[in-house]
């Protein structure tokens, strides 16, 4: 049996204050799929990595196994963004938005992986959240790499997790995503699946879509028509890959949460052009700030 690793700090593990990233928001936020309510606390995956974070207090604690995967977690929280310049931004007289970002402070726009995003984002159409966790969790129960993850928390006690890796194309090939609650969507995993084996949704491709700085409009709005070229993926699901899995943070998704918003309090059209470095922050915040309003009543 492999000896469970004592976890210290800047030896993967590491805190951040609640107000900076909050795991109950973020697990509730909409924008992922893998994140798990446990005993201890919120236990998350992304593609090969997995992670537990721990509220403490007014922190968060957040253990990986090792200082590698302490790297790349620290990286998909997106922890080098300053979402204090983000608040700053935000016109003060937009009392909505104001509003908004003050409830949903905590969260941030994750470094998702392309693939798993767009996976899942392709079975989210006119699909709700527990229906999505259901599908891509029995997807990676039957497809991806079975992995336990063990650490020993701050106070002592030892835990573990089995999990599974997202799976790749290849692992998908031939998949009947029929038996996975996909419905009329099956066809477009299907033909995903065998674009992404053909190469085109490789490396090569996302290096292509980053030519320039990811919140350039011009390089946000080439990827989107390029995603938009792709059976099965519409003009809303390109702007959830683009924002979630290529962080191209001036893509603003509209769903009917955000239509709804738009209809009320911005005349049928938020002004996306006066953010460009953070509307699809913005929106994470609107999106999350009204579903919990409206589950308030």
């Amino acid at each position: 049996m492999t000896e469970i690793k004592e976890i210290r700090e800047g030896e993967g593990m590491f805190e951040i204050e609640l107000s900076k990233m909050d795991p109950k928001k973020n697990a509730d936020s909409g924008q992922v799929f893998r994140w798990l309510k446990t005993d201890e606390g919120y236990f998350f995956m992304t593609k090969n990595q997995a992670a537990l974070a721990v509220t403490d207090g007014d922190k968060a604690v957040i253990y990986t196994e090792n200082e590698q995967d302490e790297l790349i977690i620290k990286n998909y929280l997106d922890l080098d963004t300053d979402y204090d310049k983000v608040r700053n931004s935000i016109d003060k007289e937009d009392e909505y938005l104001v509003k908004a970002e003050e409830y949903s402070r905590g969260i941030r726009v994750l470094r998702q992986d392309p693939w798993e995003t767009a996976v899942s984002y392709i079975i989210s159409q006119n699909n709700n959240i527990p229906r999505i966790k259901n599908s891509v969790a029995a997807l990676c129960k039957d497809f991806g790499k079975k992995r336990s993850f063990e650490v020993i928390l701050k106070d002592g006690r030892a835990v573990k997790y089995e999990w599974n890796e997202f799976p790749g194309a290849a692992q998908l090939k031939g998949a009947d995503f029929t038996k996975y609650g996909l419905g009329y969507r099956a066809p477009y995993m299907e033909r995903f699946v065998e674009y992404a084996l053909e190469g085109k949704f490789e490396q090569d491709y996302l290096n292509k879509l980053f030519s320039g700085r990811s919140s350039e409009v011009p390089v946000y709005e080439k990827a989107r028509e390029d995603l938009i070229k792709i059976y099965g993926i519409g003009k809303k699901v390109a702007d959830c890959i683009c924002l979630y899995g290529l962080h191209m943070v001036y893509a603003f998704p509209v769903d009917t949460w955000i239509k709804k918003i738009q209809e009320k309090h911005y005349l049928g059209a938020f002004p996306v052009e006066k953010y460009p470095d953070c509307a699809g922050i913005l929106q994470q915040y609107m999106f999350y700030y009204e579903r919990s309003e409206a589950s308030q009543k």
